[in-house]
């Protein structure tokens, strides 16, 4: 409409024709034709336009383009312009200068400071009533949060920024609202929402002609697909982003090479390498094998990549050293190229260099982890390194069992056991150690899933013996399946899965395990997914595990065993909170909550416990409470789990004045704890995510974190009608002085054995205990 109106006044009236010019203009930016939208512009306005609403938003548009073309300083002074003009004739336009202010700022990666402009915004929005302000303030205030690596506040924000876009009709908002939303949720792994938001952010950009918009989501696209392997779809996804990147007038070439790019790699996942080395020499034909380009790593490595796939074991070699010695290389392309030698070497038949290859890869990591402050980087780091995996089957193909052993415990609980103050490289652990601290009752069972083989270690008093398993899409899919039906509330003749499981992960061992035994669980990768009671033993008379064992759960044999003892320090006995007021409607109040928190403080003396729920049940209130005191914390209520980013995985109570209803796994671990148990009795306790080296990661990994000896937690929605007689059962076995794992079995047996619906593993069995040393 801009448009047509702009024609049809370009002769007839000057004052419509240039506010129409200043539609356009705006349109332009937001269709990634910056440059165009400033050459439109660049005629002074009528004098009648000097000053008033339409000289603001020239300036503004100007600042927008200026910004995405990165000339900040130009664009910083069109805003300052903006100001002054709104300042003195057009007051109601100071929250759109402040909101554009922002989104320079933010574009030059200055957060803070753009934040403070959109929070500037967002008051003005509100207490002017304009709602279309408001609507991008939010959503800008979510841009900040992502920006930031808070990936579950940001889509808070852009919710809230959707449902103004929505009533207000604002489709170009809503358009780039449900693609943050898009992006927010792939970054936290929630693949299904990631691809139907930027889906339809994708439709919805196409639809309004925003084609810079339609590209990037396009792109993101791609990246989820690639991110699970779904070769054909990446594939489609960035042939169309290519597409519409050559249709922009300002095409961007490295948009363009990084599309092709993956392209290479996606036609390697596909097995085609003819296809992949035809992308590949497209990127170097875009400068990509120029050393000053920023592909040149990259396009090194997917050249050695194709080389190594067509069996050319030299020229991949020689790319791989150079991809490894090169300085622009960064960290995670470097060990991937370390990797890649290292597997080379294994096909090659060279084993010496084989092995030097893979610890090289080690200590590159090493290094590169050291340099992180971040945990939760930390621990992504030991979930992207590629080469475990290879090492460890290369260390057991030659002979080098306990070797291997050394390698698989030293990836694991990385994270959580320098939190702990443990040195990995000093705690590596001492098989004799383990052996001596086991009971005779108590076995070691600790997995490692593979491609193409896994592996099992038993480990009791007296003996220790690898075992192997089948490979990690096997599993994976048992597991899958199994949960399934656990999920479906089917009795135990009605779940075939839990046998397969039992013959697949536990019947190798079987003979190391002593009657009544007390078996630790160290999973890997989908295992965590696991509850191991429900497996069904097989035979004359079909069981549940359970019946036969006491389980818990660790990360490691090096942070169960090799820690130090943390010593009990609790002044006080029970910390219980829940039963908050319902802050969200996704988080309805459960209706059983406060009877589970009765059953629960019976077991303590009035001096003993502290309550706190309702209105008062606020994240503050936990800080404020002195958790460290207590021997007992115990929540009950709901709980997230974010599985990208599982330190943002939080437990939900009552919102407090402007303040996050959630309590997020990232605070919990900067507040030690001593406690002997922290529960929680909600959904998602246990965590979203597996990292390779760290476990399941999320509130019970951020407890243990914080110091808590166990931890007991749900894998899935615990059902708010039968939790209560379970914990008081739990605590009934704990005041009578059995151990965390004895005292959990000994509640969930008296629930099974119980009769009815609640017998089924659905009921019993989401709580989990988790132990620390």
């Amino acid at each position: 409409m801009s448009d047509e109106g702009f024609h049809q006044t370009q002769n007839t009236d000057s004052i419509w024709n240039y506010k129409f010019r200043i539609l356009k203009a705006e349109a332009l930016v937001g269709q990634g034709r910056a440059t165009d939208s400033l050459d439109l512009l660049e005629p002074d306005p009528p004098s009648a336009l000097a000053a008033g609403e339409f000289s603001v938003r020239r300036r503004l548009i100007q600042s927008r383009a200026l910004c995405r073309l990165n000339k900040f300083e130009e664009g910083e002074r069109r805003i300052e312009e903006a100001e002054r003009l709104a300042a003195t004739g057009n007051p109601d336009s100071m929250g759109d200068v402040a909101l554009n202010h922002g989104t320079c700022l933010l574009l030059e990666h200055k957060d803070t400071l753009a934040q403070q402009y959109f929070v500037q915004a967002l008051t003005f929005a509100r207490q002017h009533k304009q709602a279309f302000l408001e609507a991008n303030a939010e959503g800008s205030l979510g841009l900040v949060a992502m920006s930031a690596e808070r990936f579950d506040a940001a889509i808070d924000r852009f919710n809230e920024a959707l449902a103004i876009a929505r009533f207000l009709h604002a489709r170009r908002a809503e358009e780039k609202t449900l693609g943050n939303i898009g992006r927010s949720f792939f970054e936290l792994g929630d693949f299904p929402n990631a691809r139907s938001n930027t889906t339809q952010a994708e439709a919805l950009a196409s639809t309004l002609g925003s084609t810079d918009d339609q590209r990037y989501f396009l792109m993101n696209l791609g990246d989820q697909y690639l991110a699970q392997h779904k070769y054909d779809d990446a594939a489609a996804a960035y042939l169309r982003a290519l597409d519409l990147i050559r249709s922009l007038n300002n095409p961007e070439d490295t948009a363009a090479a990084w599309c092709l790019h993956n392209l290479a790699q996606s036609e390697l996942g596909r097995h085609n390498l003819a296809k992949a080395e035809e992308y590949n020499q497209r990127v170097a034909a875009m400068g990509g094998e120029r050393p000053d380009n920023p592909l040149y790593v990259s396009f090194l490595l997917t050249s050695a990549e194709i080389a190594s796939a067509k069996e050319d074991n030299d020229k991949a070699e020689g790319l791989l050293k150079q991809v490894i010695v090169s300085k622009d290389a960064d960290d995670s392309l470097r060990w991937q190229a370390q990797t890649d030698l290292a597997n080379l070497y294994v096909k090659w038949g060279k084993v010496e260099e084989a092995d030097r290859a893979f610890r090289d890869a080690i200590h590159t990591v090493e290094v590169a982890r050291a340099e992180i402050t971040q945990e939760e980087k930390r621990m992504s780091v030991m979930d992207a390194v590629p080469f475990y995996d290879g090492y460890i089957s290369f260390l057991i193909d030659h002979g080098q069992e306990e070797q291997a052993m050394q390698i698989a415990e030293f990836s694991r609980a990385r994270t959580l056991g320098e939190g702990m103050g443990m040195d990995a490289p000093k705690s590596r652990i001492d098989l004799h150690h383990v052996q001596h601290a086991l009971h005779k009752n108590e076995v070691v069972l600790a997995y490692w899933l593979s491609d193409n083989q896994s592996y099992l270690w038993a480990v009791t008093a007296s003996q220790s013996r690898l075992l192997k398993l089948p490979q990690r899409n096997v599993i994976d899919q048992a597991v899958d399946s199994y949960n399934a039906q656990l999920q479906e509330r089917r009795s135990l003749e009605d779940s075939p899965g839990g046998s397969v499981l039992y013959n697949m992960l536990i019947k190798p061992a079987e003979a190391l395990l002593p009657g009544n035994a007390h078996v630790i669980v160290i999973p890997h990768r989908g295992l965590y997914k696991l509850n191991f009671e429900t497996l069904i033993v097989p035979g004359s008379a079909p069981h549940y595990w359970i019946n036969d064992v006491a389980v818990e759960n660790t990360s490691s044999m090096v942070f169960r065993f090799a820690a130090q003892p943390k010593p009990l320090m609790a002044k006080k006995q029970l910390l219980l909170m829940g039963d908050p007021t319902q802050a969200a409607l996704e988080y309805p109040r459960l209706k059983n909550a406060a009877k589970e928190m009765t059953y629960v403080a019976k077991h303590f003396s009035a001096g003993e416990a502290t309550l706190i729920s309702g209105t008062t049940a606020t994240p503050a209130a936990y800080f404020s409470a002195r958790p460290q005191d207590y021997r007992f914390i115990d929540f009950v209520t709901h709980g997230t789990a974010a599985p990208l980013n599982p330190l943002d995985s939080a437990i939900v109570l009552s919102p407090d004045k402007d303040t996050s209803y959630k309590l997020y796994a990232r605070d919990i671990i900067k507040r030690p704890v001593h406690a002997e148990i922290v529960t929680i009795s909600s959904c998602y306790g246990a965590g979203g995510r597996t990292y390779s080296g760290e476990g399941l990661v999320g509130l019970a990994w951020a407890f243990m974190r914080a110091g808590a000896h166990h931890v007991v937690a749900a894998l899935w929605e615990a059902e708010d009608a039968v939790t209560p007689k379970l914990m008081d059962d739990f605590y009934t076995g704990l005041k009578g002085g059995r151990n965390p794992a004895d005292a959990l079995r000994a509640a969930k047996i008296k629930m099974l054995s119980g009769g009815g619906m609640s017998n089924r593993p659905y009921y019993w069995a989401s709580l989990q205990l988790y132990s620390g040393s």
